[in-house]
């Protein structure tokens, strides 16, 4: 459930039942995971936004504010190539592609439509590639925003799960250890398990396409945030703030999930580089909302 926003604060969310299900159940069995194999098959329509501000001071002299904003929609089909060991998709074909860019209010398509994609996790990232060749850098940007492969092998159940079966109103902490050392591992700091809080919880019982599913959020905080930073800089003060939602199916063969994140980070830096000193501040916010649909 840690999201993978592309900045390159990752974190990748997935809610999943097991089917110990029942109709009439007051509580529900929890699970995060759902293992993938070589040839399944999912489409899945995204949209995501983000937006950044950063400051910059260079020795005496504070350089013009920088804005940058980017929304994107994406609709494809997805077949699994290869997974990794625990089930992780780790190279996909997108086809029947849609992706188009927003700015300034106004639309158009970041590539011709029915694109074929292959996206392949490699060096600790998505790359997309269009016929042999690297995506374009609007259509990298845009699909590394709206759909990108997990960096973590650590198990969700493992971050964020419960052995114990969750009634509508109930709420469960995240296990801060092991979700230290997943960031840790995915961003090269160090962690500390006192540096993150949050939890999950059951919201309700809803009507949704399929019949009754279940309606989670979600929320993790990261209150001293250690990740490098190149150019000689480093942070002096930073956190992540992320809210998460998800309407699942009670009935786990339904296969519509749809999920929401929203993730903002912030920091102040500070370092000397070719002999002048730096001084930077950014916020990042970024959100995704995304559905998958199994086949």
């Amino acid at each position: 459930m840690i999201l993978r926003p592309s900045f390159p604060v990752t974190l990748v969310i997935a809610f999943f039942l097991t089917s110990l299900w029942a109709a009439a159940a007051d509580d529900y069995a929890i699970k995060f995971d759902r293992p993938m194999k070589v040839g399944d098959r999912f489409s899945v329509t995204s949209r995501g936004t983000q937006s950044q501000i950063a400051n910059v001071t260079a020795g005496d002299r504070a350089l013009p504010e920088k804005r940058e904003a980017l929304t994107a929609e994406l609709s494809a089909d997805v077949e699994v190539l290869a997974v990794s060991p625990k089930g992780k998709p780790r190279k996909v074909r997108l086809t029947a592609t849609r992706l188009t860019v927003e700015t300034d209010g106004r639309s158009n398509d970041a590539m011709p439509r029915s694109t074929e994609v292959i996206v392949e996790f490699v060096d600790k990232k998505s790359k997309y590639s269009i016929g042999g060749l690297p995506a374009g850098e609007q259509a990298r940007k845009a699909l590394a925003l709206v759909f990108a492969l997990s960096s973590d092998e650590t198990s969700d159940d493992v971050i964020f799960g419960t052995e114990q079966r969750q009634s509508p109103g109930k709420r469960w902490p995240m296990n801060a250890a092991p979700a230290a050392k997943s960031l840790s591992a995915t961003f090269g700091g160090r962690f500390a398990p006192e540096d993150l809080q949050g939890g999950c919880q059951l919201q309700e019982v809803v009507q949704a396409a399929g019949g009754s599913a279940l309606r989670i959020t979600g929320e993790f905080a990261v209150s001293e945030l250690k990740i490098p930073l190149p150019n000689g800089l480093k942070i002096r003060r930073g956190s992540l703030q992320s809210k998460l939602s998800c309407v699942i199916p009670v009935d786990p063969s339904k296969g519509t999930i749809q999920q929401g994140t929203e993730v903002d980070v912030e920091f102040l830096a500070d370092g000397e580089n070719a002999g002048t000193n730096f001084v930077v501040s950014t916020l990042t916010r970024e959100t995704v909302d995304i559905r998958y649909t199994y086949k």
